[in-house]
């Protein structure tokens, strides 16, 4: 049956690798509330859209929302209205982003190189730490990385091996960056232009620049980008200024977003994010700094994916706003280099020493949650917040570095074998988010929605937006404007948006109301009577009701 298995997986290996990465992520998607304030923020914009019916102009929390296109609300909608309202029906978009990928550098590590590396590919990529996470999560970063992904795949997938390319052949580069610009934004077409452009002028493919730029295919990237666009601000006029100026030039160029992080931050989420398979890559990059002199050892393909995956980290280091799954779109390029690289017969050192690397963090983690971390000032409290689950890490983390001692010693170093070591991990890493809830106050408003019924619930000075999916209707929001600011501007609703003293008078009114709010605000508020608590943020309600 192994052997069924292995010759199967030798065969396909793109499917063979979609369906590992669905087989670690799916049992996942359940369960686990959304997290705050992305997935509780774009699952509630789906649903305002279903209850609504307008799919035009976003809304959250009864508020115009204009931070985003509209893309991932318009799947959420649609896989909400198949499957219903769970977190499954909304995370099922990040698997699939993530299979995309996952299939899609699989196969074309196949195709242009051989189908040992595209094996490699396709392993590197599914059981890498930050698709696992990724692919959990209904948020923008990964869908776009995905857009982005399939729009330079299909890119130099369409430059023939002889004979001139035809601007046809780039129909597919223009439909998915129209889509990239409708999930994330500019960004959906000029990242793919940057890359494409710098590698046809370090190849000297200047032949292939000149054909791409296709009239056709720019008439379909604006006849798939402007409607959306246009209608928006006929609707709410001034929008495209706040929308283009705001959320893409000043997010990028300045720090008016408070997303800005050290130079290093990104080679920390990077060499963590793509484990087990980091000390592998590293090797690899530094073996081909070593040659870099002779012409022979590298292709134009190659040149492609290794401007792909520089200007990616360079884009996002040297930007002001900077967040972990920003850098998504670099795990293709990586993982088909790393493949092709080790897939050759003189990788064995690579193997060795990316193993070597992978022992040595996998139990320095397992010794830092289990042990040390709960000496050091800065981690102390975050690893008494794990509970048991430190011990669950922490005896995942060692089990993998056993796997990985037992190969060096056993000289059983292969990619297929570093896979299956980490499993492990992964899985403790799932079942620890699973019992944790992290940034999540599902279980306090669905054990407490028979006591809450259709009252209203007042959120106060804190952006929860649990309670607006959870019970599918706007919430009070208490001293909290944040990223809804320009919406409230172009359609203020001051039944939902109140002041402290506005909320302070209705509850001496003794107006029924339950409030979500941190527990050293409770002094804040009179009259309250508290209902019950997850982590620091509790549940209470007007004890001075009007009869």
């Amino acid at each position: 049956m192994l052997k069924i298995i292995k010759s199967w997986y030798e065969k396909y290996p793109a499917l063979s690798s979609v369906l590992l990465l669905t087989l670690i992520v799916f049992p996942w998607l359940w369960g686990r509330g959304l997290q705050n304030p992305d997935e509780t923020r774009y699952g509630s914009i789906a649903l305002e859209m279903i209850n609504s019916g307008n799919f035009i102009i976003p809304h959250l929390n009864g508020v115009p929302y204009f931070e985003k296109p509209p893309l991932l609300y318009w799947l959420g909608s649609l896989s909400t209205w198949l499957f219903g309202q769970n977190e499954g029906s909304l995370r099922i978009w990040a698997l699939i982003s993530g299979a995309s990928i996952v299939g899609l550098s699989s196969h074309v590590s196949t195709k242009l190189y051989c189908q040992a590396a595209g094996l490699n590919t396709g392993l590197i990529c599914a059981t890498s730490l930050l698709m696992m996470i990724s692919g959990q999560f209904f948020n923008a970063d990964l869908l776009v990385a995905a857009l982005i992904t399939a729009s330079l795949i299909s890119f130099i997938q369409s430059i023939p091996v002889s004979g001139k390319p035809k601007g046809k052949n780039f129909l597919f580069l223009y439909v998915f960056c129209a889509l990239a610009v409708l999930a994330k934004g500019l960004i959906g077409v000029v990242l793919p232009g940057i890359i494409i452009m710098t590698w046809c002028c370090l190849a000297r493919r200047f032949d292939i620049l000149r054909v791409c730029i296709w009239l056709p295919g720019i008439l379909l990237f604006l006849g798939i980008t402007v409607p959306w666009h246009y209608a928006a601000e006929i609707q709410y006029p001034g929008f495209l200024k706040f929308y283009f100026i705001n959320e893409h030039f000043q997010r990028f160029t300045t720090v008016n977003h408070h997303r800005n992080k050290p130079i290093w931050f990104f080679l920390v989420v990077l060499t963590l994010g793509m484990l087990p398979w980091s000390g592998f890559i590293y090797s690899a990059i530094y073996k081909r700094l070593c040659t870099w002199r002779w012409r022979e050892t590298y292709s134009q393909t190659d040149l492609f994916f290794i401007v792909w995956a520089v200007v990616m980290f360079l884009f996002f280091t040297l930007s002001n706003s900077q967040l972990a799954g920003y850098i998504l779109p670099i795990v293709a390029p990586l993982g088909i280099l790393a493949g092709k690289n080790l897939a050759k017969s003189e990788s064995q050192g690579i193997h060795l020493y990316g193993l070597e690397f992978s022992f040595i963090v996998m139990l320095t983690v397992a010794l830092y949650i289990g042990i040390v971390g709960i000496y050091i000032p800065i981690t102390k409290e975050h690893i008494l917040y794990l509970g048991i689950c430190r011990w669950i890490l922490s005896a995942g983390a060692l089990i993998t570095a056993v796997g990985y001692l037992w190969q060096l010693t056993k000289n059983k170093v292969s990619v297929t074998n570093t896979a299956i070591a980490f499993l492990p991990f992964l899985i403790s890493v799932n079942y620890s988010a699973a019992i944790i809830q992290p940034k999540s106050i599902k279980n306090l408003i669905i054990n407490n929605i028979n006591t809450i019924q259709d009252k209203p619930v007042a959120v106060y000075k804190t952006y929860l937006l649990d309670p607006t999916y959870y019970l599918n209707r706007p919430s009070l929001m208490i001293n909290v404007v944040g990223e809804l600011g320009y919406g409230l501007n172009a359609s203020p609703r001051p039944d939902l948006f109140l002041s402290e003293s506005e909320l302070i008078k209705k509850l001496n009114a003794g107006e029924q109301i339950f409030i979500l709010l941190r527990k050293h605000k409770l002094s804040e508020l009179p009259n309250l009577t508290v209902i019950d608590q997850q982590g620091d943020v509790v549940l209470a309600k007007n004890s001075k009701i009007k009869p």
